[in-house]
């Protein structure tokens, strides 16, 4: 609302709940509720930054070839359902995604 009323004093146009992603209109008069939508675009850059840099920061740095990276990225996108690195974030076990590399841990 603060948001809206200083948009308003600026000059701008007040954005209705509908136009907000993630934002949806409460029941309860007075309250909003908010959900964190995470992107699904595919980024395959972004999935290599992150390869390289785990693989930079181990106890024992490593660089990757290209071609596993590649084919890591595949998994991620095919296998795990992980398009980007806010998806790979989002990932709470990593055993299990280990498991789709053929790992066990």
């Amino acid at each position: 609302r603060a948001a809206r009323a200083a948009l308003v004093r600026f000059g701008g146009e007040p954005t209705t709940a509908n136009t907000v992603t993630g934002h949806e209109e409460s029941t309860t008069p007075g309250e909003d509720s908010w959900a964190l939508v995470t992107p699904t675009d595919e980024d395959e850059d972004e999935l290599a930054e992150c390869i390289r840099e785990g693989f930079g920061s181990a106890p024992t740095p490593f660089e990757p070839s290209e071609s596993d990276i590649k084919k890591w990225i595949s998994v991620l996108m095919k296998v795990c359902s992980v398009h980007n690195w806010r998806e790979l974030a989002n990932i709470a076990d990593g055993a299990a995604l280990s498991s789709s590399f053929g790992g066990t841990d």
